[in-house]
């Protein structure tokens, strides 16, 4: 009897002790940090989540009523982004942002509570680098010495906006070695296009024809590929600058196609190169879901069947696996046979033009604004397009997703080229339900519906390509 009391009693404290030592596996200790997130969206689009994307998982803020979130998460510390903005999350970190997208060109971005400073300066940070990139424009066709000059100084005032001593540890350290990869692109994003020149209608850089002596391209390569190490997973977690490096890295991998093609095809290449450039399994995992995402948002429905079947049998990652099926099924929305939202814009003269009141015809849609210079390339194609087939039923319609506020420069450009073909503005520009229906994020785009408005084609060819005739041909006119 006293033996079994024993037994029970070394059972009971082998339990406990186990107990105990489970109890101090917590969110911290197994590498995880808990973070709070709050704030507001504010912008036109109307929203029902936003996607807060790290390396290794994507987390749902989902949005009330007023358009505000709050949530708490226990997910590892380092850089996520939050629709096109990059955070950084520490543990502890109790964030409120304002996310003002009323806007679309001109995106602000307002932070709270504990962890303001840290992305405060990380969003400064990365403004300061895309305006810079615009900067280097200015001096590809300047020597070295120039550039080498401008790019130490820009690099000295990144680092100087990390010297407040309150800041987190681990944020300055790892943005110290992010300034260092940001030297690295912009080093070679000067090395491959010396030369160029920026247009003077804001079009295709043009050519000088200068080059660089093999010395100074040495020296820019050494720079460049100096103390690279391309599967470093912690500073990949924490550092913008070194994944756009890495991605340059692989995307470099990937052979020049031509256009006969196919888009399983490139997809593969794309995987290919991918493999090829890296060793690190979430450094893949990371890169094959961030780029996929993308390629979802374009091309051919079957480019972007294709594209969902290809991940599905390589992804392993289940957040990343699920969001990529989340984006297919918007994807398919505006796939042949499916049906668009109505709209109701107005035209030069301020009149009502609803998508209802075109059934009957086919339409021919193109999507454009006056600022856009390839759009402008298309207008004299798409015009003749117009008079060849005026009295057949189909009709041309230009879309342009202008501001509102610029709807006198929209109407000028439409009256100087004497536009003969049916013009409307959209109310919301980009973010337009329409819009927003056929994922329009580049221009020009142009649509094809049948009679019923439905959709033939989310990404028709372009006026100038002579086999649209064909595809004219095949319709019943």
């Amino acid at each position: 009897m006293i033996r079994k009391v024993l037994l029970f009693l070394l059972c009971l404290i082998n339990t406990l002790c186990a107990c105990k030592r489970s109890c101090k596996s917590s969110p911290k200790h197994s590498g995880l940090i808990t973070v709070k997130l709050s704030g507001e969206f504010k912008g036109d689009t109307p929203r029902e989540s936003l996607s807060l994307v790290g390396t290794s998982s994507v987390e749902k803020l989902t949005l009330d009523k007023e358009n505000k979130f709050s949530k708490t998460f226990q997910l590892k510390q380092g850089i996520y982004h939050l629709l096109d903005t990059p955070l950084y999350l520490a543990d502890s970190f109790d964030l409120n942002i304002t996310f003002n997208q009323d806007d679309y060109e001109k995106k602000t971005y307002t932070f709270t509570g504990k962890g303001a400073k840290e992305n405060e300066i990380l969003t400064n940070i990365n403004r300061e680098v895309w305006d810079f990139y615009g900067v280097v424009i200015g001096f590809l066709i300047q020597p070295t010495t120039i550039f080498w000059k401008k790019l130490n100084a820009f690099t000295q005032k990144l680092e100087n906006q990390l010297s407040d001593t309150t800041l987190d540890k681990t944020f300055v350290e790892a943005e110290k070695q992010d300034i260092k990869y940001i030297a690295k692109n912009i080093a070679e994003n000067y090395s491959i296009n010396y030369g160029l020149t920026a247009s003077k209608d804001g079009g295709v850089p043009k050519t000088t024809g200068k080059t660089l002596s093999q010395k100074e391209k040495d020296k820019l390569k050494q720079f460049i590929d100096q103390n690279v190490d391309l599967s470093n997973e912690k500073l990949f977690t924490v550092s913008t600058g070194y994944r756009d490096f890495l991605s340059r890295r692989y995307r470099s991998n990937i052979p020049v196609v031509g256009k006969e093609t196919t888009s399983i095809n490139f997809i593969s290449l794309a995987f290919a190169a991918i493999d090829k450039t890296f060793q690190n399994e979430k450094i893949k995992e990371y890169f094959w879901h961030k780029d996929f995402s993308e390629y979802l948002m374009f091309g051919s429905a079957d480019f972007i069947r294709d594209t969902y079947t290809a991940y599905k049998k390589r992804a392993k990652n289940p957040a990343f696996i699920q969001d990529i099926y989340e984006r297919y099924q918007k994807a398919t929305r505006s796939f042949k046979g499916e049906t668009p939202p109505n709209f109701n814009y107005e035209d030069i003269n301020g009149n009502k033009v609803s998508l209802n009141s075109l059934k009957g015809y086919y339409l021919y849609l193109d999507v454009w604004a006056q600022w856009c210079e390839p759009c402008r390339r298309e207008q004299p194609f798409f015009e003749r397009l117009q008079k060849q087939y005026k009295g057949k039923s189909i009709r041309f319609i230009g879309i342009s997703v202008d501001r509102q506020k610029e709807k006198d420069k929209w109407k000028k450009h439409v009256i100087d080229h004497r536009m003969k073909s049916i013009q409307l503005i959209t109310d919301r520009n980009f973010n337009s339900e329409f819009i927003r229906f056929f994922r329009v994020t580049i221009i020009p785009r142009f649509i094809l519906l049948d009679k019923e408005s439905h959709v033939i084609s989310s990404n028709a060819l372009r006026p100038s390509d002579p086999k649209l005739k064909k595809i004219f041909s095949s319709l019943e006119l």
